[in-house]
């Protein structure tokens, strides 16, 4: 604990909010190689956030349907949401601009890392609702979308869909 609000905050969340306890079933010990593989950092310059704090919001993302600035909104306004990526309550948030860099820098792993996620939780007889989350989301770029339905050079994962009637640059969340 790194100050007496956690630890009071923790008495106070005893009984086991749904994503503590999809936290306690992920192995998430088998990410951090798998990250630090992908990300190959040089070592140089300030750390920044741990890779695997970033995986577990874009799990979260993945399973709420959050665009890069509402995931900032709730790590900030959800204690729920900052226990499950490993945030203390005194750490500053990632925004929605890391976040998307690192989104952007997992580009071709996303998918498989997310199954991976989604075989830990099946495994336990909890599903997710897949129906919903693919039929229903999706993800917004925060990035300015490129002109004339062409790739983004600053978010390259991302592509143009249509919901609605109106054609959205970002991504279809496939949890489940």
């Amino acid at each position: 604990m790194t100050c007496f609000a956690e630890m009071l905050v923790t008495q106070k969340a005893d009984s086991k909010h749904k994503l503590d306890k999809i936290h306690d079933i992920v192995r998430w010990k088998r990410f951090g190689y798998r990250l630090e593989k992908i990300l190959k950092r040089s070592g140089l310059g300030p750390t920044g956030y741990p890779p695997l704090h970033l995986f577990k919001a874009l799990v979260l993302q993945n399973l709420y349907g959050l665009s890069d600035p509402e995931m900032e909104d709730m790590l900030y306004d959800r204690l729920s949401f900052r226990r499950f990526c490993g945030f203390s309550l005194t750490e500053k948030m990632p925004d929605e601009t890391t976040i998307c860099r690192f989104r952007s820098a997992m580009q071709g792993h996303t998918e498989k890392l997310l199954s991976m996620v989604n075989q830990d939780i099946e495994s336990h007889g909890i599903r997710t609702k897949s129906g919903t989350i693919i039929d229903a989301t999706v993800i917004r770029s925060s990035v300015r979308p490129p002109a004339g339905g062409s790739v983004s050079e600053k978010d390259p994962e991302a592509g143009w869909t249509k919901k609605g009637g109106e054609f959205i640059h970002g991504y279809k969340a496939h949890v489940g």
